[in-house]
């Protein structure tokens, strides 16, 4: 677990700083992230986004809506909404 929390914050400072390549590489490469797909999801979602990636986007953020254990997320379903994307889908 600690190895995802450190992943988890290796990809955001790499995000913050820019490096997008490097922060979807970093994150498309853990294993057993089972309880933290969700979270992986969703920063990989803000990732392409910001790539300028909007399909891809939406497909990561849609598997972070399905893989999330808390239900839904108001700030997840913001950005789908961003997306134009409903919460029926």
């Amino acid at each position: 677990a600690l190895e995802l929390v450190i992943r988890n914050r290796l990809a955001r400072a790499q995000f913050a700083a820019g490096e997008h390549d490097a922060a979807l590489a970093t994150l498309d490469n853990a294993t057993d992230a089972d309880a933290f797909a969700a979270i992986f999801s969703e920063l990989k979602g803000d990732v392409l986004l910001a790539k300028g990636d909007r399909d891809g986007a939406r497909e990561a953020y849609l598997a972070a809506r399905e893989q999330s254990q808390q239900g839904r997320s108001g700030i997840l379903e913001l950005k789908l909404s961003d997306l134009g994307v409903g919460e029926d889908a």
